[in-house]
């Protein structure tokens, strides 16, 4: 065989295998708009969206800023 033929098969299954990698990759994080990014000032603010649950404690937390608001002003 060709020493050509051999390299172009080899970076084409490389190409392939990169190709099924990153295929695989994005179903996996399918539903994490951060691709599993650590540290993210993002997710982490859209975890703590996800922990509250009702418009009544996200009133709840406003009403709880606004009181240590006013308390550190005196």
């Amino acid at each position: 065989m060709n020493h050509q033929l051999i390299l172009v098969c080899a970076v084409l299954t490389l190409a392939v295998a990169y190709a099924v990698y990153r295929i695989y990759q994005s179903f996996l994080h399918a539903n994490d708009p951060c691709r599993g990014c650590d540290g993210c000032a993002l997710k982490d603010m859209k975890r703590r969206a996800r922990k509250q649950k009702t418009p009544c404690e996200i009133q709840k937390r406003k009403e709880d800023s606004r009181r240590e608001t006013m308390n550190e002003r005196k």
